[in-house]
């Protein structure tokens, strides 16, 4: 079972839970921060900084795939499929694995080329968890669809795709989930003059990379919006195993992070994706026990 990582900072304040749909499983949750972010600091949703917007999954959506998957994390949703495994031909076919062949397109309905990077990072992190010798000679096709874009857009899609994945009743040697940070800097003299009287959410400030401005702090903002991406802020995405407490998968970085916006982001990334995962098998113990 996923724990939250060491540090005064990593005690969990989040908090899941299950609806009682039959078609679906929604959650909240909200990580503890290693920000330097006051309480009265905001986003254009309304949400604090650790906090996840609402999570919710639906099985079996496409009748023709072995396994499906709609992944909705506030206003960003996924929708993936699974096909296979089945016989693989030509270039597809490996004598000691499955192959994994990984479409993806956004909402307009054609793929460019970022959603070609995307897909090949997603095909990346599922060879490392799915047991591909379990179906030598085979291919399996995930094609996911971007339903809408409301930021984080990665992380969701990955989610959807493992969900997927077992789904389909694919072998995994833990499961696996994902996140997305935005780093945002604050000027500390005005985040100052703000009202005082409420606690912050962590004590510890992170110094900025700029030498020019000491008063700037850098703020990790959990699962930003389409809007929060807009500002040019660095973004990174993380992805975690179950195989032990916090187990780094995979990384990816859009734009210029330091040494300490990057462990301040990890730091947040570890705590929140336990909790994605924890989601991860509650929906999943749901969709089992309604099969049964």
């Amino acid at each position: 079972m996923d724990t939250s990582p060491d540090g005064p900072s990593a005690a969990s304040s989040a908090s899941a839970a299950v609806a009682a749909s039959s078609t679906s499983a929604t959650a909240t949750m909200a990580v503890s921060s290693p920000s330097p972010l006051s309480s009265s600091s905001s986003r254009p949703d309304g949400r604090l900084p650790t906090e996840l917007r609402p999570i919710s999954v639906e099985h079996g959506l496409l009748q023709r795939a072995d396994g499906s998957c709609s992944w909705s994390q506030g206003g960003s949703i996924a929708l993936a499929g699974v096909y296979g495994p089945i016989l693989a031909g030509g270039k597809d076919e490996r004598m000691d694995r499955a192959t994994i062949v990984v479409h993806f397109k956004s909402a307009s309905g054609s793929a460019t080329n970022i959603d070609m990077e995307r897909g090949s990072y997603i095909r990346q992190c599922l060879e490392s968890v799915l047991l591909l010798h379990l179906h030598p000679r085979c291919k399996i096709s995930i094609d996911l669809q971007l339903i809408r874009d409301g930021g984080s857009i990665l992380s969701v899609a990955l989610n959807a795709a493992i969900m997927a994945c077992m789904d389909a009743g694919l072998s995994c040697s833990s499961m696996m989930g994902s996140v997305c940070i935005a780093m945002r800097e604050e000027d500390t003299q005005n985040a100052a003059k703000r009202d005082t009287s409420k606690p912050s959410i962590a004590a510890t400030p992170t110094a900025s990379s700029s030498t020019s401005n000491s008063n700037s702090t850098s703020m990790c903002l959990l699962d930003p919006i389409d809007e929060e991406e807009e500002d040019g802020h660095p973004i990174v995405t993380f992805a975690f195993t179950s195989t032990s407490p916090g187990a780094l998968l995979s990384v990816i970085e859009h734009g210029c992070l330091n040494e300490a916006m990057y462990f301040d982001a990890l730091e947040m990334g570890r705590e929140a994706c336990s909790h994605v995962l924890q989601f991860m098998r509650m929906a999943m113990e749901k969709a089992q026990a309604q099969n049964q």
